[in-house]
């Protein structure tokens, strides 16, 4: 089951598709031209304090980066390259 949650933001950031796994979810948000930062995952933690913490399996930021790498909230960045 395939679900969008979208959030806008200040800058133009939305949440979403989301996957639903046995009811737990994975949130994803897309930048196009910076390198993510904790505030990229701003939406991201917004989602899971309003769906609650334990209905969210995880979460990423999905951006042109060569190496993923983890932000201070739990959250990580994900290559588009490992999407494939």
């Amino acid at each position: 089951m395939y679900t969008v949650l979208r959030r806008s933001s200040g800058h133009g950031g939305l949440v979403g598709p989301t996957c639903d796994y046995n009811d737990n979810v994975e949130l994803f948000e897309a930048r196009r031209t910076e390198l993510p930062s904790e505030s990229d995952a701003a939406n991201l933690d917004f989602v899971r304090k309003v769906m609650g913490e334990k209905k969210v399996a995880s979460g990423a930021v999905i951006s042109r980066t060569r190496n993923s790498y983890s932000l201070d909230s739990g959250f990580r960045t994900l290559p588009v390259s490992d999407l494939g």
